[in-house]
């Protein structure tokens, strides 16, 4: 795991010449993995790229920084915060302590950062946060 410890860039969205939207996940030694907003993963050697602001859908009701829930599909029970989002897929960076309801479908990198349509997601209320209440 020691080639998914990330430094400062992790998390910056940047743009390519073939790419409009990237989120840098993770700092290989010989290249860079980047998200795309469809949740597929790419892998390039230090491409050129230039640095933008998070991406912001008008059509998603979240903003960046809140924290979200997925309540529906593969990636159900997963939870983090809200990066960015991009044409109704929302970037987001998973917090350490959620768990998915489908683990063995879930991909290594997933557990960090991952893309998901926003109509799976739900605001996540402080009131779940507390251990007593259920995931579900």
């Amino acid at each position: 795991m020691e080639l998914l410890q990330c430094d400062l860039r992790c998390g910056l969205f940047v743009r390519t010449v073939d790419h409009p939207f990237l989120l840098i996940i993770a700092r290989l030694p010989v290249s860079i993995l980047l998200l795309l907003p469809n949740g597929n993963i790419i892998s390039d050697r230090m491409p050129k790229w230039t640095v933008i602001d998070p991406p912001v859908d008008p059509t998603v009701t979240f903003q960046r920084k809140t924290t979200v829930k997925v309540y529906r599909g593969r990636l159900r029970g997963m939870f983090g915060e809200v990066l960015g989002s991009v044409q109704s897929q929302v970037y987001v960076r998973a917090n350490p302590h959620s768990t998915p309801a489908l683990v063995q479908y879930v991909d290594v990198l997933e557990w960090y950062y991952f893309v998901v349509d926003a109509e799976c997601l739900k605001k996540w209320e402080k009131k779940e946060m507390l251990p007593s209440s259920p995931l579900e």
